[in-house]
């Protein structure tokens, strides 16, 4: 029996802010049957995309089909447009802060803000957002504890493979002292084809069409990303303290065929 519903804040409509969306329409009576989670999306922040409020809840349904449509939400019939993301942070009608704005290396923001006033707030935290963790994971684990909250990042890791949880609980009892493998999909996919015969330049563009590089493809290909996920392994799955100025790193850019 469902006892609560879980009142949701969006901050980011980008493509894994719509994924995340998409699934809640599609599975969302599987949900309910399965865990009892029975949820409405009551806010939507993007600066781009549009944002939107309704206490009632979004329809759902709408805000798919306006992004397809249109590519934003600002014409969503209802609710209020005038809000932002800390307005959702900070409000007391949201219980889970589903923060999927971009990744910035440098500083964790605006990300870092938004996570840090939800968590204040008594607000449960879901990111995608690997920067927040990177740069103040130790912080933002003590601010969860200390307001009995939530705060979960699985996705900053191997996107939907559950790397963080399989060694905090499924491998609870296991001491871990080394992490070996590939976690940045756009340049295993470069360096597979360049051993197929392709040039850096040819498997790049090809990167690009299928939509798995950026148009600015630095922060792969010149193993940022990979080194900002080796900054969150090595913090949240080893107890270390470093940064990413610690990370020995080299890029692809200067592999030729």
């Amino acid at each position: 029996m469902v006892s609560h519903t879980w009142r949701i804040g969006l901050i980011g409509f980008g493509n894994v802010g719509q994924g995340f969306v998409r699934i809640l329409a599609n599975k969302g009576d599987k949900l309910r049957e399965r865990y009892g989670f029975e949820f409405k999306i009551v806010g939507i922040a993007d600066p781009v995309k549009g944002s939107v409020f309704d206490p009632e809840g979004l329809d759902v349904k709408k805000l798919i089909e306006l992004i397809d449509k249109y590519g934003h939400i600002k014409d969503y019939p209802s609710g209020r447009k005038d809000i932002d993301s800390l307005f959702l942070c900070r409000s007391d009608v949201v219980d889970i802060i589903v923060e999927v704005t971009p990744t910035n290396i440098e500083t964790g923001e605006p990300g870092l803000t938004h996570i840090r006033e939800a968590l204040k707030h008594g607000k449960h935290v879901v990111t995608s957002n690997k920067g927040p963790i990177a740069i103040a994971y130790p912080e933002l684990k003590k601010l969860a504890e200390e307001n009995g909250v939530f705060l979960r990042f699985e996705g900053v890791v191997l996107s939907g493979t559950p790397a963080i949880n399989l060694a905090l609980e499924a491998l609870a009892g296991a001491d871990i002292k080394r992490v070996q493998g590939i976690v940045n999909g756009t340049t295993n996919f470069i360096l597979t084809k360049m051993e197929e015969g392709m040039t850096y330049e040819e498997a790049l563009k090809e990167a690009q069409r299928l939509g798995y590089a950026e148009a600015d493809p630095t922060a792969d290909v010149e193993g940022w990303d990979a080194a900002i996920k080796t900054v969150i392994i090595a913090n949240v799955l080893m107890g270390g303290s470093i940064t990413i100025k610690d990370v020995d790193r080299e890029g692809i850019t200067k592999i030729t065929l």
